[in-house]
């Protein structure tokens, strides 16, 4: 039996309350345990946190681990990440594109970096309200319910689907329109070549304007200066490919589909435009795809 109270602080297990803060590290617990396996790898330590909720709760040492401040870093950083995928900036010649370029190429200075953390509090509370993945469902398992792994591709699309909404009801748009188009060359990694080509082209006399604050972008009485800032020549990880006479060798050793993703994705097709056409079964599929090129390319880098 599960019973919560107004704030949902309450949960009562087996007829005996105990409460549990908002802000604790276990309500968070449900969105780790919808992580797929590949993400977690990503910390191998927290693969050994048993699927049954009540033997983390019940376990010193589960506790300690879910309590510790590297279980909210994994889960952070895998929903920001899938969040980031999804995020649309304006495209060149107009439109929309995805936020060019691997997650990991920005730095924390970035606003649209920090809104993909934020987006991870907004799904926690979407799923909060859904009676199939809510906090208390945990509790309401028989205690040998164990959760079983979330296919990496159901991850990736159904909480990308539940970024998009949020974006539209957040009515963030907008405001990732007028961050994109004020970019400053402090929101790019401090050790990526972007950065340069970045700094490059703002640092150029026709493209010198004066920077914009988060604050002043999302005050109503900003005045934003018309092409304030030229497009930065900003590619994504697939557009590298073609930089380096090297990687232009490793492209042909791929397989002839992997070609066909890496030159659709240089158009700027979405993962999900790639899916419908070359057949994929979904977006997620595509994105394992990627994932396992790039693997490759650091492998071929390094002979």
């Amino acid at each position: 039996m599960t019973v919560t109270t107004e704030s949902q602080d309450f949960i009562s297990v087996c007829g005996s309350f105990f409460k549990i803060p908002s802000s604790s590290n276990l309500r968070w617990l449900i969105m780790f345990y919808a992580l797929p396996r590949e993400l977690v790898e990503k910390r191998p330590a927290f693969l050994s946190i048993p699927r049954k909720v009540r033997e983390v709760v019940h376990n010193e040492k589960w506790m300690r681990m879910v309590n510790s401040d590297m279980f909210l870093e994994l889960v952070w950083d895998c929903y920001a990440w899938v969040s980031w995928q999804f995020f649309k900036v304006p495209a060149p010649h107009g439109g929309y594109m995805p936020v060019p370029g691997s997650f990991y190429l920005y730095s924390g200075n970035f606003p649209l970096w920090r809104y993909a953390y934020i987006t991870a509090a907004h799904i926690r509370e979407k799923l909060d309200k859904m009676p199939e993945f809510c906090f208390q469902r945990l509790f309401s398992m028989g205690k040998d319910y164990e959760v079983p792994w979330l296919p990496y591709e159901n991850f990736y699309d159904f909480f990308g689907q539940m970024t998009m909404k949020i974006v539209e009801e957040q009515h963030w748009q907008e405001t990732f329109d007028m961050l994109w188009e004020h970019r400053a060359h402090e929101d790019y990694n401090g050790s990526s070549t972007k950065q340069r080509d970045f700094e490059r082209s703002w640092y150029h006399s026709r493209s010198l304007e004066k920077e914009l604050s988060l604050e002043q972008i999302r005050g109503n009485d900003a005045e934003l200066p018309v092409n304030a800032m030229c497009h930065a020549a900003v590619q994504s990880f697939e557009e590298q490919l073609f930089d380096e006479e090297q990687i232009k060798q490793f492209v042909q050793t791929l397989p002839d589909m992997d070609r066909q993703i890496i030159m659709l994705r240089m158009q700027n097709d979405t993962l999900a435009e790639i899916a419908r056409k070359l057949n994929f079964a979904n977006a997620g599929s595509v994105s394992k795809r990627l994932a396992k090129i790039r693997k490759q390319l650091e492998i071929y880098r390094k002979k």
